[in-house]
């Protein structure tokens, strides 16, 4: 249900994922491999394959989100390696990707220091990443703008509201967390850029032979420990109230991914 919901939504703001294909499509050569973490319904993935002979995967915790990716991406006559996974706990090999992106998703990762470990463990040495993602301190007044040129119907403008209110501004991050995190992998360099609404971050990996960068003490560690302690609280209480209620249905893998619109 959320994951048919967000890909109804986010479908009706196509362009964005188009313009973020073009632009990444034309800093990559040909037969660049690509990740992306957390593509959801698979619309970027989709859209850069339309542009270049790149070798793209797309990792998403959600069964019901790679489901409807595939079937998009066949629909769209393009080849994407859509497959289930934990950011936290990736099935690939070291060093294996050239170029990785993550879109409004991080926020919402369990173990948001192990996705970023992973990100760079995955990463070819040299190579670089994106993370694009809601900031903490987002004016509310600004999304409320942002959600009412949507196109959404009065319901689905509502929810979305209430989506971003209630759950997305209460578990994205501030810059501040944002770099204590990143100290925490071992990328050679940050670059955070503020947007009206959220943060652009570039990452580049180490290369062989550099030394290993500078790990930093900042009091921001104390609130992503709190976070994701309070995260796994909530998703041991659903759990217990999901046992309690006779079902046979198999349990909903969507609500433990992103609470995104």
């Amino acid at each position: 249900m959320v994951a048919k919901w967000y890909t109804t939504n986010t479908g009706k703001s196509l362009d964005e994922f188009t313009t973020l294909a073009q632009r990444v499509a034309n800093e990559l050569p040909a037969g660049t491999r690509v990740l992306e973490v957390a593509p959801g319904p698979g619309y970027f993935c989709i859209e850069l394959a339309k542009l270049g002979s790149f070798s793209i995967t797309g990792l998403d915790i959600s069964y019901t989100f790679v489901e409807i990716a595939r079937k998009k991406a066949s629909e769209g006559g393009v080849s994407v390696d859509f497959r289930q996974g934990n950011a936290s706990s990736m099935p690939f090999a070291d060093n294996t990707f050239d170029f990785l992106v993550c879109r409004a998703a991080f926020k919402n990762f369990g173990k948001p220091v192990g996705a970023l470990q992973e990100m760079c463990r995955v990463l070819k040495p040299g190579s670089q990443g994106m993370i694009i993602d809601l900031r903490k301190d987002a004016p509310m007044e600004l999304i409320n703008r942002l959600v009412d040129g949507m196109g959404l119907n009065a319901v689905n403008k509502a929810l979305t509201k209430l989506t971003f209110r209630t759950m997305l501004l209460k578990n994205a991050y501030t810059k501040e967390q944002f770099r204590y995190m990143l100290s925490q992998a071992n990328f050679r360099s940050v670059d955070i850029r503020e947007a009206d609404l959220g943060f652009e971050i570039s990452t580049t990996k180490q290369s062989h032979h550099e030394p290993a960068p500078l790990r930093c003490d900042h009091r921001a560690n104390q609130q992503i420990d709190d976070t994701e302690r309070r995260q796994g609280r909530d998703r041991a209480v659903n759990r217990m109230r999901s046992e309690r209620r006779p079902s046979s249905r198999a349990p909903d893998y969507d609500r433990q991914r992103r609470g995104h619109p």
